[in-house]
């Protein structure tokens, strides 16, 4: 069996937090333990473009398998470009030295059948303060401070609501 470990499902990343792409496998106890020869991962861009691996860091049409580096009980893969503000989803499968697989049929990844889904958002939200008003003088502490805030279409979005939190510096 092999499983996801990082990104998670339904998380949201910035270069910063996924540099590269990992999990853990075993070897099933009724093929008796013959041991993981292989772990392979399917990423798929929300075009539906496909990740050709670390040797060819494009994505392209067509269903690509792009092999993991192999550990004793983990594997890892990184060498990959993320565009920004975009949903991308990723299928692990593995094989054993008997030849046993775990595989995904292309009809299970062109439906999105079993993956993990997660959004790439390296770009910042942009900011703008309307209240009081850029560049103005007061003389008496502001009753009100508001503004907006947006982040790209696609992106990961702004928190709303209780709780939200916002920074500005008076000086």
């Amino acid at each position: 069996s092999a499983t996801i470990q990082l990104p998670i499902n339904g998380g949201y990343y910035r270069s910063a937090t996924l540099s590269q792409i990992s999990g853990t496998m075993k070897d099933n106890p009724v093929t008796g333990h013959s041991g993981i020869s292989e772990v392979r991962i399917i990423l798929k861009r929300e075009n539906n473009t496909f990740w050709r691996g670390p040797d060819n860091n494009v994505f392209e049409p067509g269903i690509y398998r792009a092999t993991t580096t192999v550990f004793t009980s983990s594997w890892s893969v990184s060498g990959f470009t993320l565009d920004s503000n975009e949903l991308y989803r990723l299928w692990v499968e593995a094989e054993d030295n008997a030849g046993n697989e775990i595989r995904f049929t292309n009809t299970q990844i062109n439906n999105n059948a079993g993956c993990v889904s997660f959004r790439y958002d390296n770009d910042t939200p942009s900011t703008v303060m309307t209240v009081p008003s850029p560049d103005s003088y007061l003389n008496t502490p502001p009753t009100v401070i508001s503004g907006t805030a947006q982040d790209g279409a696609g992106s990961s979005g702004i928190e709303e609501g209780a709780g939200a939190q916002f920074r500005f510096r008076l000086g």
